[in-house]
């Protein structure tokens, strides 16, 4: 659904519709999390149901029933993180989806390395629900501090520092003023990323119990 209609989001962002691209992440927010809400109550109600096309041991139905319920308990927050992410995409604001995506794989792989150290290898399969909620929060918050530089700023200028270049001949716009360069934008969450990444490199590296 997300990536479905990023095309959406960037035909009219290119166009200069703000308000159309807002009207449309509402409404493929909406599709969204309408799709998880379902997925959610098919995983934990009738996740026996697809183990059974795989294996018929009881046990093993029972036990893979079990992990499917933790596996997806915070599928529905999960909409909002892909809605922002390639919502980033499509606006070809790279600089953002880019470091928002790798922050919840970050965010995942971290838990899976800890939580079998600490609590044995069940509790393995609560990376995936803690990933799927930390990430949407951090996304959350990114989204509307980011939202002025993603509509003002980042679009075809003029803006403070641009430098004014020659309409090319026979350009089509009647206006005969001068046209401005693209601002960069950037983002200062690589850097956060790559601390983040030492930190819990070193915190997993650190024998258990050790201060």
């Amino acid at each position: 659904i997300t990536g479905g209609t990023q095309t959406i989001l960037a035909f009219n962002y290119g166009a200069g519709q703000p308000d159309r691209v807002k009207k449309a992440q509402r409404f493929i927010f909406l599709l969204s999390a309408g799709y998880t809400t379902i997925l959610f109550i098919l995983a934990q109600t009738a996740g026996h149901i697809f183990v059974r096309l795989f294996t018929s041991d009881p046990a093993l139905i029972a036990e893979a029933a079990k992990t499917i319920k933790i596996y997806t308990m915070a599928v529905i927050p999960l909409s909002i993180q892909y809605v922002i992410v390639d919502g980033f995409t499509g606006l070809g604001k790279v600089q953002l989806s880019l470091p928002l995506s790798f922050f919840r794989k970050l965010v995942y792989f971290l838990p899976l390395f800890l939580l079998p150290r600490f609590f044995g290898a069940r509790a393995t399969f609560y990376a995936e629900p803690i990933s799927d909620i930390i990430a949407p929060v951090v996304s959350i918050f990114v989204y509307p501090t980011s939202k002025d530089r993603r509509m003002i700023a980042c679009t075809p200028g003029p803006h403070p520092g641009d430098a004014p270049q020659a309409r090319p001949p026979g350009h089509a716009d009647a206006d005969p003023g001068p046209i401005y360069t693209k601002k960069h934008c950037h983002s200062p969450f690589p850097g956060v990323l790559a601390v983040f990444f030492i930190a819990a490199l070193f915190i997993s590296r650190r024998p258990p119990g050790s201060r």
